[in-house]
C-alpha cells in the first residue's frame, strides 16, 4: 500500500532527490576526470666526488725526537719542522662515460685575521702559487688527480713577520695550502660543474701547531629530471559520493514509486478548518450527545451568524466530537427551549464526490 503524502511535499523530494544526485554526479564526474599531477625527481646521471689530502711532517736533527719524521694527528714544535711533504687528491665517479675536462692548480694562501664575536674577520691575505694550472680533458666515467707538494713552513713564517713588522701591527695569521680543481663533464642528461678546494691550514706565528684539514671527504650528486605523476584517485572520496547517490536514488524510487498524492481536502474539510481556525477558542466539543426536544429550533445560515447569537446570549458553541471530519455535521447552542444550528450536512454529499474526483485527478499526477 502507498503512503499518502501532501502533494507539495512530494514533489519537494522528487526534486530535492533529483538536484542532489544531479550535483553529487557532476562532482563525482569531475573527480574521476581531473586527474592531479605531482612533481617527482628522477635521477639520470649519478656521480661522486672525493676529496682528500693527506701530509707528513719531516723534523730537523733535534734532542727529542729520534724519528726523521712524525705522521698526521700530532702537535708539532716549529722549531723542529724541516719541510712538510703533502699530497692531495681528487677523484670524480660517474655511472658512464662522459667527456671530462677543467684545470686544476696547488695554491699557497697567508691570512691575518682578527677573532670578533661574530666570527672572523679576514685583515689581509696573500697568495702564492705553488703548482701553476694543470688542464686535463677526457672521455671517461672517472677521474682521478694526485700531486705531491713538499714546503717549507719557516718562509712563511718568515713572511708574515715581515708584514706585521712593516704594518706596526700583529695578527693571527694563518697558513692555507690547498689544490683548487675545476671540473667539467658534459652528459646528455646536462652539463655538471664542480670546483673543489682540499686544503691543509696551519697557525703561523706560533711556538707549536696542530694541522687542519679542510673541504674533505665524499659527496654523491644526481642530474635529476622533474617529472609529473599522476596521482590516484581518492577511492574514499569516491566511494562517499556513490554511497550519497545510491541512497538519493533509493529515496527517489521510494517516494516515485511506493508513494502518493494524499488527496487535497474536501469543502466539509475546508469548511471545518475554517471553522476551528476561526472560532476554535468558541468551540466545545462533546463525547456524547443527547438533545430534547425544543419548542424553538432556529436553522442559521453562516457560522458567523451562530457566534454572533452565542455572544448575545452568552452560550456556548457546541458540537459532537469525532476522528472523522464527515461525522462533524452541525454546530449548535441550546438556550432554555431553543436550539440554533448551523447544518453542514449538506456539504457531506458533495465532498464524497469531489473526494472521487480529486483522486482520479491525482492518480494522473506524478
Amino acid at each position: 500500500m502507498k503512503k499518502s503524502l501532501n502533494r507539495s511535499l512530494r514533489v519537494s523530494f522528487i526534486i530535492i532527490f533529483i538536484i542532489l544526485i544531479g550535483i553529487m554526479s557532476f562532482s563525482l564526474y569531475g573527480k574521476i576526470s581531473y586527474v592531479e599531477f605531482s612533481e617527482e625527481q628522477i635521477p639520470r646521471y649519478s656521480y661522486k666526488n672525493k676529496t682528500d689530502v693527506s701530509y707528513e711532517v719531516f723534523l730537523k736533527p733535534n734532542l727529542l725526537f729520534d724519528e726523521e719524521s712524525l705522521g698526521e694527528d700530532h702537535t708539532y714544535f716549529t722549531e723542529f719542522i724541516d719541510h712538510i711533504q703533502t699530497t692531495f687528491n681528487y677523484g670524480f665517479y660517474g655511472e658512464a662515460v662522459v667527456s671530462i675536462e677543467g684545470d686544476y692548480e696547488v695554491l699557497a694562501t697567508i691570512e691575518g685575521y682578527n677573532r670578533e664575536t661574530e666570527g672572523e674577520k679576514i685583515i689581509w691575505k696573500k697568495d702564492f702559487i705553488i703548482l701553476p694550472v694543470n688542464s686535463f680533458a677526457v672521455k671517461d666515467q672517472k677521474i682521478f688527480i694526485e700531486e705531491d707538494i713538499s714546503f717549507i713552513l719557516e718562509g712563511y713564517n718568515k713572511f708574515a713577520d715581515q708584514v706585521a713588522e712593516a704594518a706596526k701591527t700583529r695578527t693571527s695569521t694563518r697558513l692555507i695550502i690547498y689544490m683548487k680543481v675545476n671540473l667539467k663533464a658534459n652528459t646528455e642528461e646536462g652539463l655538471i660543474e664542480e670546483q673543489k678546494s682540499p686544503a691543509i691550514v696551519i697557525p703561523l706565528g706560533e711556538s707549536q701547531v696542530v694541522i687542519e684539514k679542510r673541504q674533505i671527504g665524499e659527496t654523491e650528486k644526481n642530474i635529476e629530471e622533474t617529472i609529473q605523476v599522476e596521482l590516484p584517485l581518492g577511492k574514499k572520496n569516491l566511494v562517499l559520493h556513490g554511497i550519497f547517490i545510491g541512497i538519493c536514488l533509493i529515496g527517489l524510487i521510494y517516494v516515485i514509486f511506493f508513494t502518493s498524492n494524499k488527496p487535497p481536502k474536501n469543502k466539509l474539510e475546508k469548511t471545518l478548518n475554517n471553522i476551528f481556525k476561526k472560532h476554535g477558542s468558541r468551540l466545545v466539543a462533546l463525547e456524547e450527545e443527547k438533545i430534547n426536544p425544543h419548542d424553538s429550533y432556529y436553522k442559521v445560515k453562516t457560522i458567523e451568524d451562530l457566534v454572533k447569537i452565542a455572544d448575545e446570549i452568552e452560550k456556548p458553541i457546541l458540537y459532537k466530537h469525532s476522528l472523522n471530519p464527515e461525522n462533524i455535521t452541525k454546530f449548535y447552542i441550546i438556550d432554555k427551549t431553543c436550539m440554533y444550528v448551523f447544518d453542514l450536512r449538506h456539504l457531506v454529499k458533495s465532498s464524497k464526490e469531489n473526494v472521487v474526483e480529486e483522486v482520479e485527478n491525482s492518480e494522473t499526477e506524478i
